[in-house]
């Protein structure tokens, strides 16, 4: 819907250059319509629950932080991130004019994507013996942005007749400009919802491309205003619907699921317990039938009984430039993925909310049963890039982080004070490093003085806080693994915690 409120820019006229280094104010964008675009740094404050300015890090993920620099924003970014409270300083930037046709502002694309979506109903009704035609009209419809998109950034196809890869080059109404407001428009719509969402006690729990999971009802989500980005989508409604009646056809926000319980496990990855829940597999194929009860069971056993990355089988076809090049016939094999289930830290846990919560599922056929524990938490922005990568480096190496214990050594891995190994049991890491400094005298625990070895092991584990064996006690006087300890802020609660058993 975001298409038909594009406004076409008038490239007969010249553009408005803001002024270098220049802070920007809401009086320079009114309108998230008006077309804009710069270049420079934004800092939003510190209580924005959800910025909207995405930066693009390494891998082609985009992040959402509170801080970066030169970074390329678009009109309904920068008009959102003011509304949001952000400071936006521009080094490079500028407006266009708006085209005018008749008086009015020029729509191009409203006006082809209506007449395609209203041909379509035409033709459900005129050729319903034919689906070819509706069909066909609805792939128009579908395409509209991935044409305008083609080529944006740069992409190669595959060639059969040179036999290799050339660049796939845009299409004859590839339009960058339309391109970015039509993503940018969704974009600062669901960000704008969240952010509302939350300052009236709601929360989301995942988001998409045109979509996220709430526990706000319908009439309160359609009742958002979202900064002004509600009028520009009911707008489109009315344009695609060519009525201004208050109907069901006329709402821009429309439920797809409604769920009793669900496991929100990352950002592909949903489902629900009840049958018409949101079920989304993050690629795992449990074998049963798609979306069935036996699926959706599956699927949960798998993802709760959990204890690192998940395998399954998946087919694979033979590429189109093998057969070509005749280096392979058409088949299909079976291959073996191993799909990773963590929460995948596109925002930051706040480990001051997190709560391990005990959960215990049966599938409906009463043949497979789990008793576990899962994490839950809320999460913050990320302060910046360098933030961001820090704790996907941390995440590199794990293939299970499903509780509190999980979250919280990850949040140490990350600290630049942390040196050498922790394993994935942190308790266990902290007591060797309260050890360590107890041998090489930075600690004082006047429980173990004067016991030999075996008596030392005895009294430590008597503390359960992890297991350590007569090894582990000579080791924790080796200087090379003292250089690893944990530094003392890390350690102290768990250290004062046995000074008073003592």
């Amino acid at each position: 819907m975001s298409v038909l409120n594009i406004i076409d820019i008038d490239w007969s006229k010249n553009v408005r250059d803001f002024p270098r280094n220049y802070e920007l104010t809401y009086q320079d964008l009114m309108n998230p319509l008006i077309p804009a675009v710069a270049v420079g740094n934004f800092d939003f404050p510190d209580d924005c629950y959800c910025p909207n300015i995405p930066v693009q890090v390494k891998g082609g993920m985009k992040i959402y932080p509170r801080h970066a620099e030169h970074v390329y924003m678009s009109g309904p970014d920068m008009y959102l991130a003011l509304k949001l409270g952000a400071k936006i300083k521009i080094f490079r930037g500028f407006t266009c004019q708006m085209l005018e046709k008749d008086g009015k502002p020029s729509q191009c694309l409203a006006y082809a994507v209506t007449n395609l979506v209203q041909d379509r109903l035409r033709a459900k009704i005129e050729y319903k013996d034919n689906p070819l035609v509706e069909k066909s009209l609805k792939t128009m419809v579908n395409s509209c942005y991935g044409k305008t998109a083609q080529n944006v950034s740069p992409k190669t196809r595959y060639n059969a007749k040179t036999m290799g890869r050339v660049d796939a080059e845009p299409s004859t109404v590839t339009s960058p400009y339309h391109a970015t407001y039509t993503t940018a428009l969704v974009r600062c719509m669901l960000i704008a919802c969240i952010n509302q969402l939350h300052n009236i006690g709601y929360h989301v729990y995942s988001v998409t491309t045109d979509g996220f999971i709430t526990n706000a009802p319908t009439e309160v989500v359609r009742g958002l205003d979202a900064f002004g980005f509600a009028q520009i989508f009911q707008n489109g409604r009315y344009i695609l619907n060519q009525t201004t009646e208050s109907c069901e056809a006329n709402q821009f926000w429309e439920p797809k699921h409604f769920n009793d319980t669900f496991l929100n496990i990352t950002t592909r990855g949903n489902v629900a317990i009840n049958d018409n829940g949101v079920l989304a597999h993050n690629s795992y194929i449990t074998g049963e039938v798609k979306d069935s009860r036996a699926d959706r069971d599956a699927f949960i056993i798998a993802v709760l009984s959990r204890e690192g990355k998940l395998k399954c089988s998946t087919k694979v076809w033979t590429e189109f430039s093998e057969i070509v090049e005749r280096k392979h016939d058409f088949h299909v094999t079976e291959s073996i993925r191993q799909l990773s289930m963590n929460f995948d830290y596109k925002r930051c846990p706040l480990l001051e909310t997190a709560i391990d919560t005990p959960v215990s599922y049966t599938s409906a056929d009463g043949r497979f049963h789990i008793d576990t524990v899962i994490a839950e938490y809320d999460t913050r922005p990320f302060n910046d890039v360098e933030e961001f990568l820090n704790y996907r480096k941390a995440m590199e190496n794990e293939d299970c982080v499903k509780v509190t214990a999980d979250l919280e050594r990850i949040k140490v891995k990350v600290s630049t004070d942390v040196k050498g190994y922790i394993g994935k049991d942190l308790n266990r890491k902290v007591l060797l490093s309260i050890l360590m400094g107890y041998r090489s005298g930075i600690y004082q625990i006047p429980e173990l003085d004067g016991l030999k070895q075996s008596e030392v092991v005895k009294v430590v584990n008597s503390w359960r806080i992890s297991e350590i064996s007569i090894n582990d006690w000579k080791n924790c006087s080796r200087s090379k693994r003292q250089d690893n300890m944990l530094p003392r802020y890390l350690i102290e609660e768990t250290l004062q915690k046995i000074l008073k058993l003592n």
